[in-house]
Parts: C-alpha cells; structure tokens; sequence
C-alpha cells in the first residue's frame, strides 16, 4: 500500500470521526436549550438559551480539535514509519509490489520498475501478465509452483529466484520475497505484497564459482596425485575437509572416508614412519613451517607404497591450523631412485679405483722408465764412438721414447690428480688466477712475441685456486702453441656474467680446427697433429675439461674452420662467497 493512499485513509477517517462527534453531541445541546427555553423560571430564558447553544457549539468544535490534532499525530507516526521503510526499501535496493488476486492489478513502487531499466509510466498498465510476460520462460512455471505452495499453506512464505528481462534484451536474476495480506471468507487470497531485489551479481559469482570449482576438479581428477585440506583442532582433533578423488590413489580410501574418520589415513601409514610423519606435523603447526614427509604405507590394493607429502600451514581465528597441500604416490620413481644411487655408488667407486690406478701407474711406472732412459745415456756414452749410424739412430728411439713415455706418465699423473687431492673450496678471485696464469707464460707470450686482451667483469666466487689457475695456464697456453708462423699471435679473454653463471671465453686468432674434429679435443691423448708440427701429449684439454666439470661447470670449443682461429667457452655456477 502506497504512502499517499496510507494518507488520505487516515485523514478521511478523522474528518469522519470529527463530524460524527459534532452530530451526537449538537443535538444534545439543543435539547438541553429546548428545556430552558420551556421552564417557567425567568433564569432561563431569553439570553441563556443563546448561550447554552454557543457553549454546546464551542465544545463540539474543541472536540473536533482534538480528534484533528490525534489524527495528525497518527499521520506523522505514519510517515515516520514510511520514511524507515523507504530507508530500508533503498538500503537493501528492493523493488516492491503489491498485488491484487481478484483484479490481477499490480502495484510497484520505482525500484521495481529500475532494476528492468524501465519507468513506472513505461510499464503502465502493469497487471500480473507484466510480471509474467518479463519472467524467463524456463522459471515462470517454478515461480507459479513457490506461489500455489504458499497460496494453499504448504509454505509460510512465497520465495523464489527468477529471471526477469531487462530492457537492454538481458535476462537479470532476481530474489522474490511476499506473503498473503488478506483472504476471503472461504480462504482465497485476496491480497499478496512482497519485494524484489537483483541477485545478477551473486548468481554471476556462484556461477563462477561452480565452473572454477568444475576446473579444480577436471584439473586435480588428472593429477597423479590428490589436493587435499588437513585440518588439526587446538584439542588434537583432526580431519581431511577436502580431499580431491586422487585420495583413492594414493591411500586406497575415498575422499568421503577419509573426511568421516581420519583415523583411517593414519591406521595405513607403516609403523616404522608413523613417529617421523607426527613430528614433522607437530613441527609444522608449532611453526608454521612448510610440512613435507616421504614415508610408506600399506595400500589395500597396491601394497607397500612410498607416498610423498608437501602442504602450506595457516592459522585460524580459532587457533587451529589448516594444511593445504598435494600427495603423491613415488613408489615406481623411489625403486629407480634406488637403483641410481646404486649404481653411482659403483660408479663412483670404480671411477675412484681407475683414478688411483692411473696415479699408481703413472707414478710407480716412472722408476722403471727413469731407469731406462739412465741406462740409454749410459749405453750412449760408453758405446757412442763404437755405433754405426743404425745403433746411434736405434739409440735416439729409445731414448726418444723413453722421454715421451715419461713425458705422458707426467700428464696422467696430472690428469688424475685433478678433484682427487685437490684443495677445498674457498673464496677466489678468478681475474687473480688468470693474472698467475699470465705469469707463468710470460716466457711463451714473449717468444710469440703475442698480444693479450682481458675484458669484462671478474668476479669472486667459490673455487680451488690452483685448479682454476692449471685452467687458464692450460687454455692461453693451446693459443700460444697452435698459431700460424707468419702472422701475429693475439688472445682475448672475457668473462661476463650469465644468468645464475659465469661465463669466460678464450678466443685465439691461430690455426683453427676442422669442426668435425672437434668431438675428439677432450678425450685423453687424442691429438690432432703430428708431434713433428706441435708438441704435447693430447692431455692438456682433458685436464681442462675434468676441472671444469670438478666445478660444476661446462666447456666447449667453437671454430669455424681451418686457419680461423678457434674459441673455448667454458661456464662456472655463481657460487655465494662468504661474507669476511
């Protein structure tokens, strides 16, 4: 009911009350003039009648004072109340209605008639077909089940959600709230009134919220794993909220078991594991810490499995802790796990027997060797004048061999000392080693009468020091070595940092290698010319490598071709040095 009929129905029934008053007591106070006026006592006639009828005229009007003044009190009471409604009305952004069941008319106040981006005098006429030619087709027949519910008592309230068309050609969902007002004697309503109010925002959410939530399923249904929620009470009191259908997988029990009895999760965990798996969730709550377990359990249908568990902590209002996090079954990747670490420990010890066997032989074969190039010079000496040229040339091959025997004894030794009796590991500036590197070439440099450029930045880092200064000896040493006779020897050397790495390069200007060639520079005493045109073992490259591995690093050689001049990269992990 709108405020101004409120009004006027309020005003009429005071005017009403007003005249019915004058119209009991004016003829009253005629009556008791008229009696006056016939008694024979001269007191009452002539000016008393008069009177009489004015003073009975004067209180009907007081009277009728009140009963305006009580009435514009029960008015402004009334607007009070309405202007409350309207704050509620507009707080809450309701549109209402009021619907007359006989007449099918509809009374909406402008809200309603907003929320469709129309007017009220655009609707106009509005009737119960308004209402029922804007609703959706699919949630008209659902809206008229919720009203023949409410109609016939089956339901207290009339309550549904529909969607309404919007002028723009939009459906908007709405929330409909009324009830009956008034019935006919025989108990067919007569009056309804209720309130709408537009829940396009909240249906757009839950419809949002159900497809992510569609997603999150689809996505951890095909996870080989399961995303769960572990929640634990401040009394000890623990349960899995959320569990996606992976948790079968993982413990043979479905995400429904595992959320009625949490019992069930731990009765499967293998007793040996049990203690550790505790702990660390202790740990985790006391800390809230990231908790992450790797431990076994008795899967009803897999059996012994190896189950590993990450999850985030947070705390609660309540003070009680809830893990989100994933499991993961690691049997298959624990068993080949097991069989790497296997079968680098063999590896490692065999490599550890060929490194000292090469050391052994490369020391404990040099006694023998020394002594046969003493006996060569000795022969050569006493015999010298006695030879032919084939006895002093079959001498020189001996004592050739005996020198280039030695000569590769001493670079396997080298080669095998490398990572094996090293120094530790401790801050070092790699521009200092290349600087020591650079002073024991000096003679080289000089004879190759060569140009060195260093460039870049050269940081610290965490190395052995003599291995890195063996490296640039060796590396600047090949430039020197393998360069043309006739042109100028030049070398530059940069550093740079790449990444979580530094990178260093050594590129030369010398005779180059074939590209196909390459694959062979690393290997132990490959070499790819004559010991007539260049001298050397084939080991030097191999140290180089087997240095730069030591430190975790890699190393290649790049040249275009022959006469091109060739580049050797080579990256060292950026280690953190301690603080002084």
């Amino acid at each position: 009911m709108s405020s101004r009929r409120a009004t006027n129905k309020i005003q009429k029934a005071a005017w009403c009350r007003g005249f019915a008053f004058i119209g009991t007591f004016y003829p009253v106070a005629l009556y008791a003039g008229d009696t006056v006026r016939q008694s024979t006592s001269p007191l009452f006639t002539g000016d008393w009648l008069t009177l009489a009828l004015l003073t009975g005229l004067i209180a009907s009007l007081i009277l009728l004072a009140y009963v305006y003044w009580r009435s514009r009190q029960r008015l402004a009471k009334l607007r009070q109340q309405q202007q409350a409604l309207n704050g509620i009305m507009w707080g809450t952004s309701a549109g209402s209605w009021e619907w007359n069941v006989k007449t099918d008319e509809l009374h909406l106040n402008e809200r309603w008639a907003e929320m469709l981006g129309y007017t009220l005098e655009e609707l106009a006429p509005v009737t119960i077909g308004t209402w029922e030619r804007l609703c959706h087709p699919e949630d008209l027949e659902r809206a008229r089940q919720a009203l023949s519910a409410h109609v016939d008592g089956s339901a207290e309230t009339y309550t549904v959600e529909f969607r309404l068309s919007h002028r723009d050609g939009r459906y908007i969902w709405v929330y409909s709230r009324g009830r009956v007002l008034a019935r006919d004697p025989e108990g067919a309503p007569l009056l309804m009134a209720g309130i709408h109010i537009d829940i396009d925002a909240r249906k757009e959410a839950e419809t949002q919220a159900r497809v992510s939530h569609e997603r999150l399923t689809k996505l951890s249904a095909r996870l080989p794993g399961t995303i769960y929620q572990f929640w634990r009470g401040v009394d000890g009191s623990m349960s899995f909220p959320y569990a996606s259908e992976g948790m079968t997988e993982v413990y043979g029990i479905t995400p429904e078991e595992a959320n009625r009895d949490v019992n069930q999760v731990f009765a499967i965990i293998h007793h040996d594991d049990l203690a550790s798996v505790s702990a660390s969730i202790e740990a985790s709550t006391d800390k809230l810490t990231l908790w992450s377990e790797i431990f076994r359990v008795h899967h009803p249908v897999k059996g012994l499995c190896w189950i590993e568990g990450n999850a985030v902590p947070e705390r609660l209002e309540d003070g009680s802790t809830m893990w989100h996090g994933y499991l993961r079954d690691i049997t298959e990747s624990h068993e080949l796990q097991k069989e790497r670490d296997a079968y680098r420990e063999s590896l490692e010890k065999s490599n550890a027997e060929l490194e000292h066997f090469a050391y052994a032989a490369s020391h404990d074969l040099r006694q023998p060797l020394r002594m046969v190039t003493s006996y060569a010079g000795l022969l050569k000496r006493h015999l010298g004048a006695q030879l032919d040229a084939d006895g002093q040339t079959m001498l020189h091959y001996m004592s050739d061999g005996a020198k280039r025997m030695d000569d590769m004894l001493l670079s396997l030794l080298e080669y095998s000392r490398v990572g094996r009796q090293g120094e530790a590991f401790t801050e070092v500036a790699l521009r200092k080693t290349l600087d020591e590197a650079l002073h024991f070439l000096a003679p080289a440099v000089a004879e190759a009468n060569a140009t060195i450029r260093v460039e870049g930045e050269w940081p610290a880092t965490r190395a052995s020091h003599d291995e890195m200064t063996r490296l640039f000896q060796n590396l600047i040493g090949n430039a020197l070595k393998y360069h043309a006779a006739d042109a100028p020897v030049e070398v530059r050397i940069d550093c740079r940092r790449r990444e979580e790495e530094f990178y260093i390069t050594v590129a030369d200007n010398g005779i180059g290698i074939d590209p196909d060639q390459i694959p062979r520079l690393f290997k132990v005493f490959q070499r790819l010319h004559g010991r007539d045109q260049f001298e050397g073992t084939g080991v030097g490259l191999a140290v180089c490598r087997k240095i730069v591995e030591h430190h975790e690093g890699h190393i290649w050689i790049t040249s275009p071709g022959r006469g091109e001049g060739s580049v050797v990269h080579f990256t060292l992990p950026e280690r953190a040095v301690e603080a002084s």
